[in-house]
């Protein structure tokens, strides 16, 4: 059965893109579907104008974005944290540094041109990482470009990357696409062209929407395989028409 694909918008700095992700991922290879799948990243900067840095840290910016008490923006940011721990990531959202996000989405677009999906997947785990656990500055172009030689790429491509305006326009389509889409939050998950699993959907909600695609999928094949393919909540396995 070829790959079914998942589109989806994110950003690296968004806790809930991070956390959604690997809840899916996690809960693929417990149903041991993972390689019935392929991800596609779609750029959605959740602030396109933020500076390379913000002078709030994160606790300060959730109390002054969500009109909060730093008590209650604390206790929000540490409930994320349990939320990625849950999911097997060292999550340090308190600690995070905001900023910028454009670079890196255009270092994610330059290694996926590159065509080798399983580079572009760690690389796109690498943007995560270095944020929310390693809690780098992912707008500054030494950790990127630190980032990008270990998947593959030159100093010199990279400092041509960062000085120019390469992807920026397929970033902004995108995002066009997105907002015509009617997304206007992510993560937002595509799964193959028809079916949405929308933010940081239950471990549940997943299993029924990527199950219900792998087996109409399935069954709209059966005329061109001999066995076809059935999944339920132990896994896939295939059964003889």
């Amino acid at each position: 059965m070829q790959k079914i694909k998942i589109n989806y918008w994110s950003d690296f700095i968004c806790p809930y893109c991070y956390i959604a992700e690997q809840r899916m991922k996690n809960l693929m290879k417990e149903l041991n579907i993972l390689d019935k799948f392929e991800f596609k990243l779609l750029a959605f900067e959740l602030d396109p104008n933020a500076p390379p840095k913000r002078e709030l840290n994160i606790v300060e910016n959730f109390a002054k974005k969500y009109y909060m008490s730093i008590e209650e923006a604390r206790n929000t940011v540490n409930h994320i944290n349990d939320l990625g721990k849950a999911e097997g990531i060292d999550f340090k959202y308190d600690t995070c540094n905001g900023g910028n996000t454009l670079k890196a989405h255009k270092l994610a677009k330059f290694v996926e041109k590159k065509g080798n999906y399983e580079v572009t997947e760690k690389l796109i785990d690498s943007l995560y990482d270095a944020y929310f656990t390693k809690n780098l500055l992912i707008s500054d172009e030494n950790v990127l470009t630190d980032l990008g030689i270990k998947a593959g790429c030159t100093k010199e491509e990279l400092e041509k990357l960062f000085s120019g305006k390469d992807f920026e326009k397929e970033i902004r389509k995108d995002e066009q696409d997105a907002y015509m889409e009617g997304v206007h939050g992510v993560p937002y998950f595509m799964v193959d062209g028809k079916q949405v699993i929308n933010g940081a959907a239950s471990k549940g909600v997943m299993k029924e929407t990527l199950l219900n695609v792998l087996n109409k999928k399935s069954a709209n094949q059966n005329d061109t395989h001999p066995e076809g393919v059935y999944c339920d909540e132990n896994g896939c396995y295939f059964k003889k028409k």
